[in-house]
């Protein structure tokens, strides 16, 4: 009786592909999100709209489930909440700089949009940040990864063994 139990569960729910069935418990988007800390991001359009020439809107995930950037105006910080397959920005904070009314009206949209992510999509140099039905608020493209090297005149020998002082 068990076996055919099990055999009918399984084969009722074999042609299904929902992500919520396949990951109920939100361990992929989690994994997502992980490999994001510390990586940045420019974005290229909010809601389907260019971003405005000579603005830098920017997102920063850190290692701390936090985001921070610069709004195009101002700078801003939030926090990233999982649960249940889903993902949010709460608490945009912003910074309250003046700034001309055509770059105000791009910190509201883009807020506004980051309040609304629920998803995301990751293809190599590109995020794109979803809303509940899947619809792109945000489409950001990577930005290099700063990398320190030391000054010219210290060899990565010296710094090694200690001679240099």
């Amino acid at each position: 009786m068990l076996r055919w139990l099990l055999i009918g569960v399984l084969a009722g729910t074999s042609g299904c592909h929902s992500i919520h069935w396949q990951d109920p418990f939100g361990h992929r988007l989690r994994a997502q999100v992980m490999r994001l800390a510390g990586t940045s991001w420019r974005a290229e359009a909010i809601e389907g709209e260019a971003v405005l020439p000579g603005t830098d809107t920017t997102v920063e995930f850190d290692f701390e489930a936090g985001i921070a950037g610069n709004t195009g105006c101002n700078p801003y910080v939030s926090r990233v909440f999982l649960e249940r397959g889903s993902m949010r920005f709460e608490n945009v904070l912003t910074a309250e700089m003046d700034c001309s009314a055509q770059f105000l009206e791009q910190e509201r949209r883009f807020v506004q949009a980051l309040t609304a992510v629920r998803r995301l999509r990751l293809a190599s140099d590109w995020l794109v940040l979803l809303d509940e039905n899947g619809a792109v608020l945000i489409k950001l493209k990577r930005l290099p990864a700063l990398r320190w090297s030391p000054p010219q005149s210290h060899s990565r020998a010296a710094l090694m063994d200690g001679s240099m002082s």
